[in-house]
């Protein structure tokens, strides 16, 4: 008679070093988890203002560069840990990061916005040009380079000739 000789299970021999690393990895976990939220510290009022600050000053560099220079992350501290006691004393709380998203949201927005209006204008600006028809008045706010001096006797064109859509 044959004998049946079984072989050992291969992965029996190394059940016992996966339930090993197994365990070891639990317990490093278990101890990080502390030491990480004891080192996790909730922002504080001027860090929170000192962030809104930065970001809107660094929303405010996309259009106009020169902000850069004017927000930047030390005078923006130095300018939250000035104002967050006023702050505090009106009680005024910035929701630990709640306001920052929305002031994030909203200066998004704002120069989403602000890009659109500068497009528009270019856009309407290079048909006129194409068409080869007298550029139009200036929209109010844009800034024109050269503007010819308005004679006193006569009115402005861009408002008047605009108040002959209304007759």
């Amino acid at each position: 008679m044959t004998e049946k000789t079984t072989a050992p299970d291969p992965l029996a021999d190394i059940a016992h070093l996966a339930d090993a690393a197994d365990s070891a990895h639990a317990e490093q976990t278990a101890a990080a988890v502390p030491a990480a939220q004891a080192a996790r510290q909730e922002p504080t009022q001027a860090d929170q203002l000192a962030a809104i600050l930065l970001t809107v000053g660094s929303m405010g560099g996309i259009r106009f560069p020169s902000l850069k220079a004017v927000y930047t992350e030390e005078r923006c501290r130095a300018h939250a840990e000035a104002l967050a006691p006023a702050l505090e004393r009106m009680g005024v709380t910035l929701n630990h990061g709640e306001t920052m998203m929305w002031v994030g949201a909203a200066g998004s927005v704002f120069m989403l916005l602000m890009e659109t209006r500068t497009a528009i204008i270019h856009d309407l600006k290079a048909e006129q040009a194409e068409q080869g028809a007298k550029p139009a008045a200036p929209i109010p706010g844009q800034v024109v380079a050269s503007a010819p001096a308005a004679d006193a006797g006569q009115p402005a064109e861009g408002v008047h000739a605009q108040m002959g859509l209304y007759q």
